[in-house]
């Protein structure tokens, strides 16, 4: 080996390397040298593996520029451009070369047009029937006596002919002998061959007539079943009745006197903020001094036949059939109705107004007998009456998937298999009404205005789901009554389900297992309520943590577990953000382990408005 040291050199080995100790100073003008040659001005030495040689820095092109479509040199001019048509940059149709010869508008076309030259006219229109029967072509001859058709062989029909067929002669001819039976007493065994009818008409039976009328009081009396032990009633001496009403100190008596002087009161007492005036034969005025309702009073009437010119709330007692009726209106129109209707008889199973309707009803293939609802059940009065009791239960109560609440805030429903627990939001107006146009302050005034004596004061936490459901009837113009709760709160299987109407949601599950849902990105949120232990999935690095479902009230606490499984390289948290607000604090404790499962517990508190937290790593 050979060394150039400072000041020698020593050369230990023959085609060794010269190793340069102290360095080499090249004088001025004196080359150095590569095999040989001591390169070109702005050469650089260059390793070639086994060796060093000369070598020329690249060429850098001039830095690149926009191109111009109007520049005409340098680098911003675009060579070989097409020639373009003027319309290529104007887009305006004049400047279209061969423009095609567009046909002015179409117009209808009107059958009564004659001039061939109008747009309007009909080419080749077909002749149309005029209708009449003597311009069809091959019509039939119709017969105008019998005698014209070709099977009929009467030559001058006579006054109280009669038709017959002959045989031999295979045609109709001038019948011989009786005309048919004249008198239902030829034939001592008459059968008919259809139905009767006598519609209009009376069957003479001597000394009485049969008649639809009669037959039909029969049928009446048919039907009042048979009796024969009781005796049937043949006379009624109390043909005439007259009524009067009476003044009594506590109201009024209504008297049905009969002809055989027997005396039956009806006494109608005066309630509380009610009075009866006017009395009268023909009937009295009750007055009413009650709040809530409208000024005035019912007038009552006594008579077989209605008044004729009644209003809303007026009585009738109809005399000739002892029942009171009111005169109501429903909205859609005005009838008489009984004010105590009588109780459906017991061989009756169905009672009905023809709205709602309560039938009992008997199921031949399971042997049950039940009663079938049409309509709601509603009770007249609110939290006062039950269904079943302590010692006699419902046995069973089957229910819709949303169907429970429970008081004016919870609502119990069936979610994914599961029953799910909501908290209505008492500080959201609800998202239905919110896009009609509505929101809190409208639903405060709507119920102060309609509701003036209910105590308290009305504000966002005493609204009731009733106070909402007539607001929303009233900002939509629709009947009261028309929506339900789950039209303001829909299910959370439907598409309009809005989570942030509800400040809590909770799923019921076994204590102690439950399926946590995952996540496997960065983009994933943490829904409350769906739970409240997470897996997340795929941490290829240190990942955020985004949890919903919590709202930023005072002293709201928030605890999550999140289980990750750690790679070779383990992550962590980086931020965490409670409804898309992050949290001031966030102090992390414990450290993460490669090849394992970490959980990170955090612990979170709204406080001072702001959101606080603590992560425990384990």
């Amino acid at each position: 080996m050979s060394k150039l040291l400072a000041n020698q050199i020593a050369n230990y080995n023959d085609n060794g390397p010269v190793e340069v100790k102290e360095g080499v100073n090249i004088p001025t003008g004196k080359p150095l040298q590569v095999a040989g040659g001591s390169g070109t001005s702005g050469q650089f030495l260059k390793s070639t593996g086994s060796s060093v040689d000369w070598e020329d820095f690249p060429t850098i092109p001039n830095a690149q520029v926009n191109v111009d479509w109007n520049s005409t040199s340098g680098v911003s001019q675009i060579i070989n451009k097409p020639t373009l048509a003027t319309v290529a940059t104007s887009g305006s149709y004049n400047d279209l070369l061969n423009q095609p010869t567009i046909p002015a508008a179409q117009v209808q076309a009107d059958w009564s047009e004659n001039q061939s030259g109008s747009l309007r006219f009909i080419k080749n229109k077909p002749n149309i029937f005029s209708g009449a029967y003597s311009d069809l072509t091959g019509r039939p001859t119709v017969p105008a006596v019998l005698n014209d058709l070709a099977d009929v062989s009467i030559t001058a029909p006579n006054d109280g002919e009669y038709v017959q067929w002959n045989a031999s002669q295979t045609r109709w001819v001038t019948g011989t002998g009786s005309a048919g039976i004249q008198n239902l007493v030829e034939d001592t065994t008459p059968q008919l061959g259809g139905d009767l009818d006598a519609t209009g008409f009376s069957i003479d039976m001597g000394a009485n007539n049969i008649n639809d009328a009669k037959v039909g009081e029969w049928n009446n009396a048919y039907g009042w079943g048979n009796h024969a032990a009781q005796g049937y009633l043949t006379s009624y001496t109390d043909t005439t009745y007259s009524q009067a009403c009476i003044g009594d100190a506590v109201g009024v008596k209504v008297r049905l006197s009969a002809s055989s002087g027997v005396v039956d009161d009806i006494l109608i007492t005066a309630g509380t903020g009610i009075t009866i005036d006017s009395i009268g034969t023909e009937g009295f005025r009750i007055n009413s001094s009650g709040g809530g309702g409208g000024g005035g009073g019912a007038t009552v009437t006594t008579s077989d036949a209605a008044p004729s010119t009644p209003s809303d709330g007026d009585l009738w007692w109809k005399s000739n059939e002892g029942r009171l009726k009111v005169y109501y209106d429903d909205g859609s129109g005005t009838q008489w109705v009984d004010a105590s209707p009588p109780l459906s008889p017991s061989f009756t199973p169905k009672i009905s107004n023809n709205t709602v309707s309560l039938e009992a009803k008997y199921n031949t293939l399971t042997q049950q007998h039940y009663l079938e609802q049409v309509g709601h059940i509603l009770p007249s009065a609110n939290a006062t009456y039950d269904i079943g009791s302590a010692d006699k239960k419902v046995r069973h109560l089957f229910l819709s998937d949303n169907s429970v609440w429970l008081g004016e805030d919870v609502k119990m429903s069936r979610y994914d298999g599961k029953v799910k627990f909501y908290t209505r939001s008492k500080t959201k107006t609800p998202t239905p009404i919110t896009t009609a146009g509505g929101d809190l302050a409208g639903c405060i005034s709507y119920v102060n205005l309609q509701y003036p004596n209910r105590p308290g004061t009305v504000n966002a936490g005493t609204l009731l789901l009733s106070d909402w459901l007539e607001y929303y009837c009233d900002i939509t113009s629709v009947a009261i009554g028309t929506y339900s709760p789950e039209d303001l709160w829909a299910a959370e299987t439907s598409g309009d389900f809005a989570a942030d109407d509800w400040s809590e949601r909770q799923v019921f599950h076994q204590s102690g297992k439950y399926v946590a849902p995952q996540l496997n990105d960065d983009a994933g949120e943490y829904d409350l309520s769906t739970g409240s232990s997470f897996l997340r999935t795929s941490a290829l690095a240190d990942f955020p943590v985004k949890i919903i479902g919590s709202q930023a009230v005072e002293g709201t606490v928030v605890e999550v577990t999140v289980y990750v499984p750690q790679g070779s390289t383990p992550r962590t948290m980086t931020t965490l953000s409670i409804d898309g607000t992050d949290a001031t604090q966030a102090t992390i404790t414990g450290t993460t382990e490669a090849n394992t499962t970490n959980t990170f517990t955090i612990k979170a508190i709204y406080f001072g408005g702001v959101w606080k937290a603590t992560v425990a790593i384990g």
